[in-house]
């Protein structure tokens, strides 16, 4: 986590080796084609091209989402709009249930999968913790709850409740 660049040096690393070979390959081609001989199709190579696009796809999808994540952490409580931003991550769900199912397979689709599935979840307790009705009490419930401490001043904001790992205490939150 949070080392994109290097997924994209190595995959771009990757590409350019296998377009390398794709040279080498169409070279083979045209000796083949002069000397009147069955063409190679180098199905292997093809295929190892589009699991290449596969997984550029999927890891511009992750940083998409991790970025967009990352961007609501500095939402401070007051100023959270809970229902923009459980617009914004049903939309993202949809995108990544989307994705082509030849990453489906892939343990980084399954994280990313995750990722959004418990943003979902996260977001309703968020604005249910933002109910009128939410009293110093229950905040104190939620720290019990969670096994977290965390004071609930003026800087107290999104981050602070992903934080707490709502998702793997919806029940007892919601």
């Amino acid at each position: 986590e949070g080392k994109y660049d290097q997924s994209y040096e190595k995959m771009n690393e990757y590409y350019l080796r296998t377009l390398k070979i794709r040279e080498k390959a169409n070279d083979f081609n045209d000796l083949e084609l002069l000397f009147d001989m069955q063409m190679s199709n180098y199905r292997e190579l093809k295929d190892c091209v589009e699991e290449l696009v596969l997984l550029k796809n999927l890891w511009d999808g992750v940083v998409l989402v991790k970025g967009i994540f990352e961007s609501w952490d500095d939402i401070l409580w007051d100023k959270i709009d809970t229902e923009s931003l459980l617009t914004t991550a049903r939309d993202i769900q949809n995108q990544v249930k989307n994705m082509p199912k030849g990453v489906r397979a892939w343990p980084v689709y399954r994280w990313l999968q995750d990722e959004v599935k418990n943003m979902a979840t996260v977001l309703p307790l968020v604005n249910d913790l933002h109910g009128e009705t939410m009293r110093d009490r229950h905040w104190t419930q939620l720290m019990t709850v969670t096994k977290k401490t965390f004071e609930k001043g003026p800087e107290f904001c999104f981050k602070d409740l992903t934080d707490l790992q709502l998702h793997e205490f919806a029940e007892d939150v919601s």
